[in-house]
């Protein structure tokens, strides 16, 4: 059940799963769930005896706390040496990690920024790494700090700006010694595009611009890196056509992409991420192109351009994630109406060029 080198459980906010010896753990409407290896049970990681948890209708949320399954306002979560690490607001207000075991017997606050907010958070190769804002009387200043896992006092600052004040850093991932993520604002569109793309060198902290300011999505492994440039036709209704670029990964020359390359580049589908083998693609589900979701298709190739799989996505709706996963497995989530998420997972040993069915988990005693 090992992860890749590169972080594949990563959406806008941090891991929203993670991998274990034992099986997976996710985080449900603030609670912390384990699922099984074959993915056939679930439970919520709570060894109490009798627990609130097991009372569905609580007027009053912040009851839960008792449950040592309940992380409030929960954000990303990781695995490092035998324990979790889940991020949470305990207050509404300060940025907290906490280390729990794989059982949920031992829980402890490992982590406190009090007064900062904490956005994206991971480890990578026994470092920490979180992401946070802090708001001034003069505005919102990005940083992104690290510490060891086994020593959160050694605290070091990575990167910091208070430019882009009305963005938050996203998708903060690592490969090959590097840290990227970029800076997303939804208020800025058109000419000045909405994301800037920057990567650190965790050897010796130095930051790169990757992309100009655009309306781009940048995807990274083996490959080199992957590039989707959107191409505005209108914002109302929303309209686009896309470009694609590949940065060699040994030389950095960057190379335009056709349908002879990826044949959904000749349909204008979007790029949804990638891994140390595949890429993902998926048919345009919003906006005035948009298929119906019985149509809708989620491609997945191998590096040389090969149709390795089509993965029926009318289940997942119009809004879902894909995350590459580990080397048998590759997983979808998507919002429910209810605030919770559907996962669903594919078998990557069916990639063998036809239709391939993701199946969904399901989750015991969803809150």
């Amino acid at each position: 059940m090992e992860a890749s080198e590169l972080d594949d459980f990563i959406t806008y906010d941090g891991n929203v799963m993670t991998a274990t010896p034992e099986g997976y753990y996710v985080i449900q409407k603030d609670f912390l769930y384990y699922i099984s290896p074959d993915f056939q049970s679930s439970t919520i990681v709570c060894s109490k005896p009798d627990c609130i948890h097991d009372e569905l209708n609580l007027e009053n949320e912040y009851e839960y706390t008792e449950c040592d399954a309940f992380y409030l306002f929960s954000g990303g979560i990781d695995y490092c040496d035998g324990y979790l690490y889940i991020q949470a607001s305990p207050d509404g207000r300060t940025g907290a990690v906490y280390r729990t075991s794989l059982d949920g017997s031992e829980r402890t606050l490992w982590y406190e920024n009090e007064g900062e907010n904490i956005i994206n958070f991971s480890i990578y190769k026994g470092y920490a790494y979180l992401a946070q804002e802090t708001y001034t009387t003069e505005g919102k200043a990005h940083a992104i700090l690290r510490f060891p896992v086994n020593d959160p006092d050694k605290e070091e600052v990575l990167f910091e700006t208070e430019e882009y004040q009305d963005a938050s850093i996203n998708r903060m991932r690592f490969y090959d010694g590097y840290c990227y993520f970029y800076l997303f604002s939804p208020a800025v569109r058109e000419d000045e595009g909405s994301s800037v793309h920057l990567k650190i060198n965790l050897e010796d902290g130095r930051t790169e611009q990757l992309y100009e300011t655009s309306n781009c999505r940048l995807e990274w492994d083996d490959y080199g890196i992957l590039t989707e440039v959107k191409e505005y036709i209108s914002y109302n209704p929303m309209q686009w056509t896309s470009k694609y670029f590949h940065v060699l990964p040994d030389s950095g020359e960057k190379v335009q992409l056709t349908e002879e390359d990826f044949q959904s580049i000749g349909t204008n589908d979007m790029l949804y991420n990638m891994d140390d083998k595949y890429i993902y693609f998926g048919t345009i589900n919003m906006g005035v192109d948009a298929l119906p979701e019985e149509e809708q298709v989620l491609t997945v190739y191998d590096y040389e351009g090969n149709i390795k799989a089509k993965i029926p996505a009318g289940d997942f709706g119009n809004y879902y994630f894909v995350l590459p996963g580990t080397d048998e497995y590759l997983f979808i989530t998507k919002m429910n109406t209810d605030g919770s998420d559907a996962y669903f997972y594919a078998d990557k040993s069916e990639f063998d060029g036809g239709t391939v069915e993701a199946h969904e988990i399901n989750f015991a005693g969803i809150r």
